[in-house]
């Protein structure tokens, strides 16, 4: 198990679906976060946002809204060329 997974284990425990990947190594836990970080703030949400869209091949982008945090990250993703920006678009948001 990583080490952060097992730090957080300790804190708030590992779902129990989750057991038996992480003890076969078919899943990875990732976290940009120390243990002493035990609740979310707008700006680790925004950090933590940066490293996944970093380190993913796509990026899918559901809602963004003007002038928001999801934008900015958006247009870092486009200007990085890499991963591949997507966004959705409702059906009845084409009209």
């Amino acid at each position: 198990m990583a080490k952060g997974a097992k730090q957080r284990s300790a804190v708030g425990g590992v779902p129990g679906e989750w057991k038996s990947p992480l003890a076969g190594g078919r899943l990875l836990l990732l976290s940009p976060f120390s243990a002493k970080h035990r609740r979310v703030t707008a700006d680790l949400a925004k950090h933590r946002n940066e490293v996944v869209a970093a380190i993913a091949d796509t990026v899918c982008f559901i809602h963004v809204s003007p002038g928001g945090e999801l934008e900015a990250l958006r247009e870092q993703v486009r200007q990085r060329a890499k991963p591949k920006a997507m966004e959705y678009v409702p059906e009845d948001a084409q009209h």
